[in-house]
């Protein structure tokens, strides 16, 4: 079994579930939703992340669905993005929402101010998003977090490094990526009165 496999069997799956959700008979009560929007301003780094999921509450508390992220991140002299897509389980305690996001980075994206810059090799590479918010009506004010396990990535020249050409072909790095960021959203339907 090799990891292309497993990533378009994941792709694969991924749409069923979702139609499972969709066509599996619901009140609007049972079904979920919500858009989030984070960042993280740092002293030479900053995050930022756009967050989506759809699901279906299958008690009062308890919801499995589906998420999908995207990240980015730059420093000084570096910037990076990555975006995964997954299953979700929520739990609802009260104003409270509690989610674990589980899925495959779907992409990545590594720059430097230097010559050499790195590709991201696709191979099933897992990912997790822990959040956590609190409800005032439909909005959700929170924090996530964002870890993968090590991503590979290989250099190329971005430009001619006329003292040294053959500086960046060859290299390979393992790279992780681990972020939290503050988190503003829209959930719905409201919470539970």
């Amino acid at each position: 079994m090799n990891a292309y496999w497993l990533i378009n069997n994941i792709r694969a799956l991924l749409p069923i579930l979702f139609l499972t959700l969709l066509i599996t008979p619901a009140s609007s009560q049972t079904l979920y939703g919500g858009i989030h929007f984070g960042l993280f301003p740092g002293g030479d780094d900053f995050y930022a992340e756009f967050h989506t999921e759809f699901g279906k509450r299958w008690n009062e508390r308890f919801g499995l669905g589906l998420a999908y992220t995207g990240s980015f991140g730059g420093g000084t002299s570096v910037t990076y993005g990555i975006q995964g897509a997954g299953l979700q389980g929520r739990i609802e305690l009260g104003r409270w929402l509690v989610s674990l996001d589980a899925g495959a980075v779907l992409g990545a994206s590594h720059s430097t101010d230097w010559f050499c810059n790195r590709t991201y090799e696709q191979e099933f590479d897992p990912y997790f998003r822990p959040a956590v918010g609190f409800r005032f009506g439909v909005f959700t004010l929170g924090m996530s977090g964002f870890f993968t396990t090590p991503l590979r990535f290989s250099e190329y020249d971005e430009a001619v490094n006329l003292e040294d050409p053959d500086i960046c072909y060859g290299k390979e790095y393992l790279e992780h990526f681990e972020r939290f960021t503050f988190t503003l959203g829209l959930n719905f339907p409201g919470p539970r009165r």
